[in-house]
């Protein structure tokens, strides 16, 4: 079922940073600087539960003024509730 499987993504997306030289793997992987995912790595955190409404409507607006989306989605266009 879809919950099984969003149970596996979060058990894994929990554990992902404290895999053993993860840093070194993304950096030769993604030509980056391994530092750079160092400080990524450091900053990042993967939710484990629904994003909110108010969370979506602040990144979109920021990637908007970015010029890096064209246009805002709707919350019920993005977000599937189980």
């Amino acid at each position: 079922t879809l919950q099984t499987i969003l149970n596996i993504i979060n058990s894994t997306t929990s554990e992902f940073k404290y895999i053993p030289s993860i840093d070194r793997t993304i950096a030769n992987r993604y030509n980056q600087k391994l530092e750079d995912v160092q400080d990524w790595l450091s900053v990042t955190e993967w939710s484990q539960g629904v994003i909110d409404e108010q969370t979506i409507s602040t990144v979109q607006s920021q990637l908007l003024e970015l010029d890096i989306i064209p246009n805002k989605v709707s919350y019920n266009d993005l977000v599937y509730l189980l």
